[in-house]
C-alpha cells in the first residue's frame, strides 16, 4: 500500500456560485508516493515539517493562497489529486482533520474517461471542533472501473467562512480488512427495543458462508449463513407486548469465532420520527437555534422512564446510500432524553401512559434541521415519476454539491433512513415542511412518493405515517402550503396534527415551544387508528358547504366533531372571511348552530366561498369540545378527495335507496347493503386491480370477510340483479 501523507491548507468551501477559484497549497510529505500523483488548479506540492504534530503548526505552512484565473472545476475550488490507482480493491480513504467548526469533508473519486463519479462525504464532530480527528471514508462497492482523480474538499454548507483555514494530514488508503467475525449494525444495541408480535428483520456481517445461529430468550431460535458478500439477514418471531408488562431480554448472535449479547432488550412498539428542525428540537435549549422545550427544565427532570428507549440517528448527508449510522439505544433518563427531540418524546410518553397501552416505546429518530423533503426520498422514489423526476432528481444531478447539504436530493435518505431499514416500526411521524413551503404546488406529490417509498423499502404493508401541520409563521407562502399537508390524507393510513392554534410567544419564531402538545395531538391520532381506542383524535375539518339565503352553512367529518363543536372561551368565532364570485374576501360573522357552522357578512350577497384561518399568521379559536383545533381550509380548494379516518365522502357514487356500508374503516367484516336484491360484488385495489368477486343468493344485504386484504384503499361495485351498479370506496385497516 503506498502512502500519502498531506495537509491541505483550504480557503473556500466548494460553491459554484464565485465567479473565481480561489487556489490553496498543498502541502505535503513524499513517502514512497507514486509519480503519477500530479497537481490541479495552481495547487502546488511543498513538504511541511512535522505534519503528524498533535497541535497546529501555523509556521510550517508557509504558501499564501493565490487567486486564479482558471475555470472552477464543478464548483470545487481547492485541492485535486490525480492518481492511477485502482480503487476497486481499496475500503476506505482514512485521514485526520483539523477543523475550525463543524463541517464535511468531502471525498470525490472520479474518472475522467467515462464520466464516473461517486463522493462520500464525513461530518467532523461537534466534539472535535478545533482539535485533530481522525476520519474514515467508507468507499463505495467495488468499480471494474479505475478512478484517476481523487478531490479533498471541505463543506461548511454556506459560504460566510470560505477563508477559514482547514487542515488535513495522514492521508491514507486502506485495503478491505476482511469480515472476520459476526458484526451487527448499530441500530442492534443492548437497551433496543423490537417491534412486537412480528417476524422481525435482522441483519449483520459474518465471514462468507460462515452459518450465524440467533437466539432470543423469549423462546425463537434461527439461523442463517452469510453470503459471498459477506451479509446475511434473518427474521425472528418476536412475542406479543403485555400492557402493564417489560420483561428484559437477550439476543444472541453466534458465529464460528465470536458471539454478540445483546441485553436489556424491551418487546414493544417502535416509532420512526423525522423530518427537519421542529422535529430536531431538543428538550433542552440548543441556542441559538431552538431555546429548548417550554418548562424544559422541570419536563427534563421528570423524563424517567426506563421503558421508552432512545435511539438518535445523527446528521449525515450521504451522496451514496449506507449501511450503518454511529448511534445506540439509550434508557430514557433526564441525561438522556435532554438532547432528544421533544415531540418525538411527548409522543412516546403519551402512549406508554395511556392504560390501554403501556408497553415499552422505541423512538427512532432521524431528523435533520433545515432538511427538504426530497433529501429524505429515495432516489428510486424520485426517479419514478417524470415530474419529480424533472424538477429535482435531473437538476440534482446536474450540480449535485449546489445545495446545503440538508437540502440535497435523497442524501438524507441514504445517510440517515436507509442504514434503518428494514428495523421493525409500528409507524412513522413527521414533522417536515418549513424548508418546501415556498413551492408547494408538488409537496404533497414528493411527500406521498416518499411515503409509499418508505412503505415499500420497509415491507411491513402501509405503516401508519401520522404527521404535523406547520404552524402559525409569517410567511405568507405557508396557507397553501397548509393545503398540501392536508391533501397529503388522500393517502391511505395518514394522519395529521393541527398545530395552527400554538402560537409561540413569538410569533416570527419558527420554532414553537409547545411540542407537548403537538407530541400529544399526534399520539392520539396513534391511539385511535394504531391502537383501537374510542377517542376523538382531531379537531373539526371541513367537509362540505351549501349556500342558503345569504350565507354559507360549513359542514365538518362527523368523527372531527367530537362531543360537539365550540369556540374557545366561548368567545365569538375568529378567522372566518366569506367572498362571492369574485373572490374578494370580507372579514365574515360565524355562529355556531349545531354540527354546522353559519357563516354570512353583510359585504357579501350571494356568497359562494369561505375561508378559515387561511392566513400566515391567524389567532383562531374555533375548536371541538374536546379542544382540538379546526384545520384551516378554503371551500373553493378543498381536495374531496382527502380521506379522512378512512371514509370517503364526496369522491362515493351512492345510487340506490337505503344504501348502507359500514364500518368504514373496516378491520375484519364489511356490510355492504342497498335495498335491493344483489347480484354481485366485485373488490379492487387502488390501481384497478381485481381482488376478488363475491356472488349472492339474491340477498339485499351481504357481509364481506376483508380480514386478508393489507391496509388501504379499495372500491367495489356492487350489481343489482336489475342491472343497476353504485361504486363506492372503503378503507382497511
Amino acid at each position: 500500500m503506498k502512502k500519502l501523507i498531506i495537509a491541505i491548507l483550504f480557503f473556500s468551501a466548494f460553491y459554484s456560485q464565485f465567479s473565481q477559484a480561489q487556489t490553496g497549497n498543498i502541502y505535503a510529505n513524499f513517502d514512497d508516493v507514486d509519480a503519477a500523483f500530479t497537481t490541479f488548479s495552481g495547487a502546488t506540492f511543498q513538504k511541511v515539517a512535522n505534519p503528524s504534530a498533535t497541535g497546529i503548526n501555523t509556521s510550517a505552512f508557509v504558501g499564501q493562497v493565490t487567486s486564479s484565473t482558471a475555470s472552477t472545476y464543478e464548483g470545487i475550488y481547492n485541492s485535486v489529486l490525480y492518481t492511477k490507482m485502482d480503487l476497486s480493491t481499496m475500503h476506505t480513504f482514512k485521514m485526520k482533520v483539523y477543523s475550525p467548526r463543524i463541517g464535511n469533508v468531502v471525498l470525490k473519486l472520479e474518472n475522467s474517461l467515462n464520466k464516473t463519479v461517486d463522493y462520500v462525504s464525513v461530518t467532523v464532530a461537534t466534539t472535535k471542533v478545533s482539535e485533530w480527528e481522525e476520519l474514515y471514508f467508507d468507499l463505495p462497492k467495488a468499480k471494474t472501473n479505475l478512478y484517476d482523480r481523487i478531490v479533498l474538499s471541505f463543506d461548511f454548507g454556506d459560504n460566510t467562512h470560505n477563508l477559514e483555514k482547514w487542515y488535513f494530514d495522514d492521508v491514507t488508503l486502506i485495503a478491505p480488512p476482511g469480515i472476520t467475525k459476526v458484526t451487527l449494525p448499530n441500530v442492534f444495541s443492548s437497551n433496543m427495543v423490537l417491534q412486537q408480535d412480528m417476524l422481525t428483520s435482522l441483519w449483520g456481517w459474518a465471514p462468507a458462508n460462515e452459518s450465524v445461529e440467533i437466539t432470543g430468550s423469549w423462546g425463537r431460535t434461527v439461523t442463517v449463513k452469510a453470503g459471498a458478500d459477506k451479509k446475511w439477514t434473518a427474521k425472528i418471531q418476536t412475542p406479543k407486548a403485555v400492557s402493564g408488562q417489560a420483561p428484559q431480554y437477550t439476543l444472541t448472535f453466534k458465529g464460528a469465532s465470536n458471539t454478540v449479547v445483546l441485553s436489556n432488550i424491551l418487546i414493544g412498539d417502535v416509532w420512526i420520527c423525522s423530518g427537519q428542525s421542529n422535529m430536531e428540537f431538543t428538550m433542552t435549549p440548543n441556542l441559538p437555534w431552538t431555546r429548548g422545550v417550554l418548562n424544559y427544565t422541570s419536563e427534563i427532570a421528570a423524563a424517567t422512564y426506563p421503558n421508552i428507549r432512545l435511539f438518535k440517528v445523527p446528521r449525515n448527508s450521504q451522496p451514496l446510500v449506507v449501511d450503518n449510522c454511529e448511534a445506540t439505544w439509550l434508557e430514557c433518563n433526564p441525561t438522556n432524553v435532554a438532547t432528544f427531540s421533544g415531540v418525538a418524546y411527548y409522543f412516546g410518553r403519551e402512549l406508554y401512559l395511556n392504560s390501554n397501552i403501556n408497553i415499552p416505546i422505541g423512538m427512532l429518530l432521524t431528523a435533520y434541521g433545515g432538511s427538504s423533503c426530497q433529501a429524505w426520498a429515495s432516489r428510486e422514489a424520485l426517479a419514478g415519476d417524470a415530474e419529480l423526476n424533472t424538477k429535482i432528481l435531473i437538476p440534482y444531478d446536474a450540480a449535485p454539491t449546489t445545495p446545503t447539504p440538508e437540502l440535497r436530493a435523497t442524501n438524507l435518505f441514504n445517510g440517515m433512513v436507509a442504514p434503518l431499514i428494514p428495523f421493525g416500526i409500528k409507524g412513522a411521524l413527521w414533522y417536515q415542511g418549513e424548508s418546501n413551503a415556498s413551492n408547494g404546488t408538488f409537496y404533497t406529490k414528493l411527500c406521498g412518493a416518499m411515503i409509499q417509498d418508505w412503505r415499500t423499502k420497509w415491507g411491513l404493508g402501509n405503516f401508519p405515517f401520522y404527521f404535523a401541520q406547520l404552524p402559525v409563521y409569517t410567511d405568507p407562502n405557508w396557507p397553501a402550503f397548509r393545503d398540501a399537508q392536508t391533501n397529503m390524507l388522500t393517502f391511505p393510513n395518514t394522519g395529521m396534527a393541527v398545530t395552527i392554534d400554538l402560537i409561540d410567544p413569538d410569533p416570527t419564531n419558527i420554532h414553537p415551544i409547545n411540542k407537548v402538545e403537538i407530541g400529544q395531538r399526534l399520539a392520539r391520532w396513534a391511539m385511535a387508528k394504531s391502537y383501537g381506542q374510542e377517542i376523538t383524535y382531531s379537531g373539526p375539518v371541513y367537509k362540505s358547504s351549501i349556500a342558503q339565503n345569504g350565507k354559507m352553512i360549513i359542514s365538518f367529518h362527523p368523527t372531527t366533531i367530537g362531543t360537539g363543536l365550540q369556540s374557545r372561551g366561548g368567545a365569538a368565532l375568529t378567522e372566518f372571511k366569506i367572498a362571492g364570485a369574485d373572490k374578494v374576501f370580507y372579514p365574515a360573522v360565524a355562529t355556531i348552530e349545531g354540527n354546522t357552522v353559519v357563516v354570512s357578512s353583510t359585504s357579501v350577497s350571494s356568497p359562494t366561498i369561505v375561508a378559515y384561518a387561511y392566513s400566515a399568521s391567524p389567532v383562531p379559536n374555533f375548536t371541538n369540545k374536546e379542544g382540538l383545533p379546526a384545520a384551516p381550509f378554503r371551500t373553493d380548494l378543498w381536495n374531496n378527495d382527502i380521506l379522512f379516518s378512512g371514509i370517503v365522502t364526496a369522491v362515493d357514487s351512492p345510487k340506490f335507496d337505503d344504501e348502507i356500508i359500514f364500518p368504514n374503516p373496516v378491520k375484519d367484516f364489511l356490510v355492504v347493503g342497498c335495498g335491493k336484491a344483489i347480484k354481485s360484488i366485485d373488490i379492487f385495489d387502488i390501481s384497478g386491480k381485481k381482488i376478488f368477486l363475491t356472488m349472492s343468493r339474491n340477498e339485499s344485504k351481504m357481509i364481506l370477510n376483508v380480514q386478508k386484504l393489507q391496509t388501504g384503499i379499495y372500491f367495489f361495485k356492487v350489481k343489482q340483479i336489475d342491472g343497476q351498479d353504485s361504486n363506492r370506496k372503503f378503507f382497511k385497516i
